[in-house]
């Protein structure tokens, strides 16, 4: 018997990653705010050549009503890599405060932070990378405690500021894992948070 090969050539195309890029899975999260649990989903997807990444969770406050979010998107395309994040969270500071009592008081915040990381790999392979880092971000503060009760005062306001820092990582991970299964990451970064950025603080 002879079998005859199929002599008609694929066709060409451009990549196209969006076809690729659906989530991969759903689980569901939850968290807290100032007035109770919240409850929501995070999702994330990576296109097939990798180039693409990107992790969203949304959380509700059954009480407060309110929606809160973290999403990152990773483009590896091009060199250098580049990073766009966002949230808004409210997060809670324990054992910091007191109240007119002296009697510790938990702090809420709600913190809305937007940036952007560019990162220089140094050395890149399959489960390496040692990269150079730099990026900036903007962060608002606004309390969701009463703040007028509380001693110290906390602080309000805008960060605004720009870091630098290197990295070094060796993980590994299945093609289709959705997060590092073996290995470990190190980083160091400084961050400058300053008034001529539009910060109403200037910190290191």
């Amino acid at each position: 018997q002879y079998v005859t090969a199929n002599s008609s050539p694929t066709r060409e195309r451009r990549y196209n990653p969006i076809t690729s890029l659906l989530p991969k899975f759903w689980f569901p999260v939850w968290g807290g705010d100032e007035d109770g649990m919240q409850l929501g989903m995070t999702t994330g997807g990576r296109d097939v050549l990798g180039h693409h990444t990107y992790f969203l969770s949304a959380l509700y406050g059954i009480e407060s009503e309110r929606m809160g979010f973290f999403g990152q998107y990773i483009n590896q395309q091009f060199y250098p890599t580049i990073t766009l994040f966002g949230a808004d969270t409210a997060d809670v500071f324990v054992d910091i405060f007191q109240d007119e009592d002296e009697e510790d008081e938990d702090y809420w915040q709600r913190e809305q932070v937007a940036g952007i990381d560019v990162s220089f790999p140094l050395y890149r392979s399959r489960e390496i990378e040692f990269a150079f880092s730099t990026g900036y971000r903007f962060k608002k503060m606004k309390h969701l405690t009463d703040p007028d009760t509380l001693t110290p005062a906390p602080d309000e306001g805008e960060l605004s500021g720009i870091s630098a820092g290197i990295l070094f990582q060796n993980l590994g991970s299945s093609i289709y894992g959705i997060s590092p299964e073996s290995g470990f990451l190190t980083s160091l970064t400084y961050r400058r948070d300053d008034e001529a950025l539009g910060s109403d603080y200037n910190l290191n």
